[in-house]
């Protein structure tokens, strides 16, 4: 086996541009889940679905969150998956679902968006 240990000195402007570019990436990310997300939140009486398009993306700092802010959403995302939805093409556990079916489109669409 052959280890190899490489290291870099960066120019703290360097340093300072990467760093916004990973924060605006991951920006980016919860953004575009959420918009992808639009179509499959639950959307009986409007109060869950407006509450987390309107609350937008949270945070800062490398450390953002999308959610859906009703005192019932956890009870919703927690539902079966052979409830019937009052709103066809909606289901549970929505943003979780939108990420494992578009992860790959997501991130490269924010690697679009955020280019050096």
């Amino acid at each position: 086996m052959i280890n190899v240990e490489v290291r870099f000195k960066l120019k703290p402007k360097l340093v300072e541009k990467l760093n916004e570019t990973c924060d605006r990436m991951i920006y980016t990310i919860a953004d575009e889940t959420l918009n992808q997300s639009k179509s499959v939140i639950p959307y009986r009486t409007g109060k869950m679905y407006n509450s987390s398009i309107n609350a937008g993306v949270k945070g800062s700092n490398l450390n953002y969150y999308i959610g859906s802010y009703t005192d019932y959403a956890e009870h919703v995302w927690n539902f079966p998956d052979n409830t019937h939805w009052t709103t066809p093409g909606t289901n549970n556990r929505w943003f979780e679902r939108v990420w494992k079916e578009k992860s790959k489109l997501i991130t490269l669409n924010a690697i679009e968006r955020n280019k050096l």
